[in-house]
């Protein structure tokens, strides 16, 4: 599990450092859940995104009851903002 975060983080930075430097949206927000943070019996997948992923999270929730625990980070912020990557990492800590 630990390799797959690693690996997801690295894509991000890859993806991060090649593009262009995106404005800053007026209201900047993070939204993030570990539901069954106390249990460790089943895999955990993290779904990482913006707003869309909100819609959509519930429902990955439910489908995965049973054999995975859902964990949920969501952001206004660009892959290529300085600051991305540190809220994930908190978030991921």
């Amino acid at each position: 599990m630990n390799r797959l975060i690693v690996g997801l983080i690295m894509g991000f930075c890859v993806l991060g450092a090649n593009a262009q430097q995106h404005p800053r949206e007026a209201t900047e927000w993070v939204v993030s859940y570990s539901f069954n943070a106390n249990k460790s019996d089943l895999p955990r997948v993290l779904l990482i995104g913006d707003s869309i992923c909100n819609q959509y999270r519930d429902e990955v929730k439910t489908a995965l009851a049973g054999r995975a625990y859902v964990t949920f980070f969501a952001t206004s912020k660009c892959l290529n903002d300085a600051s991305y990557m540190k809220a994930l990492a908190f978030f991921l800590d």
